[in-house]
């Protein structure tokens, strides 16, 4: 959020650090989003501004960026190659760890995924489309169309504390 305000003269320059490396230049003010892709923990956000006098001041924030994940509550494996895996919908953050476990409704185990130190540093690999289950049991059957319940349990970067989810999902065919 700018809380840049005027002085004697207007101020032309904005500059934002987001703490990562990445940087923007702006040439008016006003509030800026911007998502981080790949770290999380606590960012050190600067904001750099100029007027028309070469005057430079500037702020420094810290900003907790932490680690989310939403999944959809219905997918379907038809091969159409429309929702054909379970996937998150919304992604922030990542993982030295992330375990997925698909179960029936009679609570035995459909399907499982362990990632650990990160494949490619990135853990899960979101862009894989293998990663994520795609609607098959452990022994590569088609799983019947219902409802199944997933449980991730995720160790993330920013080191936070483990995040615990569950959830249900209905796969249509």
């Amino acid at each position: 959020i700018d809380r840049s305000q005027q002085g004697d003269t207007a101020i032309v320059w904005w500059r934002w650090l987001y703490g990562n490396g990445d940087s923007s230049v702006r040439n008016q003010g006003g509030d800026l989003e911007y998502r981080y892709a790949a770290v999380s923990g606590v960012q050190q956000v600067w904001l750099y501004i100029r007027d028309g006098y070469g005057c430079v001041d500037s702020v420094m924030h810290g900003l907790m960026v932490t680690e989310f994940l939403n999944f959809p509550n219905v997918f379907s494996p038809n091969g159409d190659g429309i929702n054909d895996r379970f996937v998150p919908l919304e992604v922030g953050g990542f993982f030295e760890r992330f375990d997925m476990t698909i179960y029936n409704r009679w609570g035995g185990v459909v399907w499982q995924r362990y990632c650990t130190g990160g494949e490619k540093g990135r853990c899960p690999d979101y862009e894989h489309e293998d990663f994520w289950w795609n609607g098959k049991t452990a022994i590569g059957a088609d799983a019947s169309a219902g409802v199944y319940f997933w449980v991730v349990s995720a160790m993330p970067k920013s080191g936070i504390g483990e995040i615990i989810l569950q959830g249900s999902v209905t796969l249509v065919r």
